[in-house]
């Protein structure tokens, strides 16, 4: 009896559990599953106390534009950048930094940033980890880094 129940339940829903079967690979085939699907062609991961919400490499001026967040108790001071791409250290260019070194942001505030850095030639996309040092401007004053991934187009 508990055989004829088993094929029954089978012959019932088994069509149903192959269709379901053969749907998933179907989705999983065409990437469906695969997370460069939902998260864009941007990714920026890791930063503490000073977070990266966006970012644009132009490589034609080797400038990288970023919209930095102040996520730390206290006002703070950029104070330098450095970009670790294929295994070499890029410093923003000293007689030409851009925009934001020695930028105060306050606790919470947002501020456009534009790092110039010298020699880095990258072309297709970037994934380097970019490294911003900042100063709080409250207690002992000692250089903080905060550090993270970001991989993107290159514009």
């Amino acid at each position: 009896m508990k055989a004829q129940t088993a094929i029954e339940f089978l012959m019932t829903y088994g069509w149903a559990i192959l269709v379901i079967i053969v749907v998933g690979i179907a989705l999983a085939s065409l990437g469906f599953f695969s997370p460069g699907l939902w998260m864009g062609s941007k990714r920026i991961t890791g930063f503490s106390d000073i977070g990266v919400e966006d970012f644009v490499y132009y490589d034609s001026n080797k400038s990288l534009e970023v919209i930095l967040v102040n996520r730390y108790t206290t006002n703070v001071n950029i104070t330098n950048a450095w970009i670790v791409h294929d295994g070499n250290t890029y410093e923003i260019n000293t007689t030409n930094p851009g925009s934001c070194r020695g930028g105060v942001l306050t606790s919470g505030q947002k501020l456009r940033c534009n790092f110039i850095f010298t020699n880095l030639s990258v072309t297709g996309s970037i994934s380097a980890n970019l490294i911003i040092e900042f100063t709080p401007l409250a207690g002992l004053q000692t250089p903080l880094n905060s550090s993270g991934t970001i991989y993107g187009p290159v514009s």
